[in-house]
């Protein structure tokens, strides 16, 4: 990602109508699916914002490899902190009772994203979750993603078999950013021919334009999480370390 795109990010975090609802839907996913989490780790941690904003006797660390982030996220006073690459993530193998992967398998500097979910499986716990964030559909493909780096962009059953494949049982998946898929998907075509300066989601905007957007998110998010989307912008996912089928036992007669 680019420099300045982390003092954007940096600015936006905690104000920003997208990045509060992608928070909100962690938060919601940790509740539901990982009530019981005292260790989270957060991969591809940018400049900490996530982590901010998790509950305070959580066990919270992140790793990113840009020293850019790391020095944001010492700034937000966040100690557990560490400079790593995602697919060698220095934690003990089962030590990590949810990892979250908030918009990083995308990332051009991620050669190889089963590798990475490789190394996320072994240091969950066996009741562990992986919640995910990645953007949808490389037809989206935008000025934005030159900014953030974009190297790939998914499909909901590309990101299931990705999942799959590296030896996870989805426990959910659904796209997101429905209700503002067709301005947004707009917007990125435009800007294909008039870039803009930065990425989409630097700046807040005007304060009723900010709130406005996050109320929709709000309403957006009580469906879905009763029902899937079918489209969307983006793509969330919670993902649990795959059980071993249980081999039948055979019996032989005397």
């Amino acid at each position: 990602m680019n420099t300045e795109e982390y003092r954007r990010m940096h600015h936006a975090e905690t104000r920003h109508w997208w990045y509060r609802a992608l928070h909100a839907r962690v938060l919601h996913a940790c509740e539901r699916f990982a009530p019981r989490a005292r260790t989270i780790l957060d991969v591809g941690c940018g400049t900490g914002g996530m982590l901010a904003r998790l509950p305070a006797e959580i066990r919270a660390a992140g790793v990113d490899l840009a020293p850019e982030a790391v020095a944001r996220c010492r700034e937000r006073g966040l100690p557990m902190i560490t400079r790593a690459s995602a697919d060698a993530i220095p934690f003990e193998a089962t030590s990590a009772d949810a990892v979250l992967l908030l918009d990083l398998l995308y990332h051009r500097n991620v050669l190889d994203p089963a590798r990475v979910l490789h190394e996320v499986r072994r240091v969950l716990s066996p009741e562990g979750v992986a919640i995910i964030n990645a953007p949808a559909y490389a037809w989206l493909r935008s000025s934005h993603d030159d900014a953030v780096h974009t190297g790939r962009r998914f499909t909901r059953r590309e990101l299931i078999q990705l999942l799959e494949g590296a030896g996870f049982e989805v426990c959910y998946a659904s796209y997101w950013n429905t209700i503002l898929f067709p301005p947004i998907a707009l917007l990125r075509v435009l800007r294909r021919w008039y870039p803009p300066s930065g990425s989409d989601v630097s700046e807040t905007g005007p304060a009723w334009a900010n709130t406005l957007l996050g109320v929709v998110l709000a309403l957006e998010a009580a469906v879905m999480w009763r029902v899937p989307l079918p489209f969307g912008v983006s793509i969330f996912a919670v993902a649990r370390p795959a059980r071993p089928p249980i081999q039948p036992v055979r019996v032989t007669e005397t």
